[in-house]
């Protein structure tokens, strides 16, 4: 009718920054889902790529290590503003599990993305240099491996959907640890610091598990 004006739906609002793009419901929750979903299983597909990296190649490690934390950073990131912009609490529904990304959630998962991005370029500095002064002949790829299955881990961790799927990451963050801290088991220092990690996250473990008994 003449003279009426329609209103627009929240769905129907343009994204703050974005003039003239027009974002609806669905398109959101693809968009939450898509980036969230990659940034989840990303270091899960990398640490497996690096599990079977050949030895002669191992100087491209830090390469792909590199590559796969900046690509799970910027889905974590991405993931997060398409959250912002649907403004709701988005589950999602995947064969290993239920996923809830929330605004604590998806906090928690922007600053472990980044943070190990970092400790990733931080490693690829100083492992040389250290696996010479140790005589190591380990695999660089077995650590980036290991620092895969930790940010892997934690970010499953922060955004399960269960207390059960909780408690599993958890343990999984600890048996990374001291895989990570037992790298060069060679040193009796590294042996006993990794195996004082397991024990405590362990312990740790077993007394959430009790709290949700």
């Amino acid at each position: 009718m003449a003279g009426t004006t329609k209103k627009s739906a929240p769905g129907d609002q343009a994204c703050p920054g974005q003039a003239g793009v027009q974002w609806g419901g669905d398109e959101r929750r693809f968009a939450v889902e898509g980036f969230t979903s990659a940034g989840l299983v990303l270091p899960w597909v990398t640490a497996l790529i690096l599990t079977f990296w050949p030895r002669r190649q191992d100087r491209l490690s830090p390469l792909i290590a590199m590559l796969g934390a900046m690509a799970t950073a910027l889905c974590v990131s991405a993931g997060l503003d398409s959250r912002a912009a649907s403004g709701a609490m988005t589950q999602l529904a995947m064969p290993a599990g239920s996923w809830i990304l929330d605004g604590l959630s998806a906090m928690f998962g922007l600053l472990t993305a980044w943070v190990h991005l970092g400790v990733t370029i931080f490693a690829w500095r100083y492992l040389p240099p250290a696996q010479a002064a140790a005589r190591s002949t380990r695999r660089e790829a077995s650590l980036y491996a290991f620092l895969q299955v930790f940010a892997g881990s934690m970010l499953a961790m922060v955004s399960s959907g269960g207390l059960i799927q909780l408690y599993f990451f958890w343990e999984l963050t600890g048996l990374a640890s001291f895989l990570l801290i037992g790298y060069w088991h060679q040193r009796p220092e590294a042996r006993d610091g990794a195996m004082t990690s397991l024990v405590m996250t362990t312990a740790g473990g077993l007394a959430m598990l009790l709290g949700f008994l």
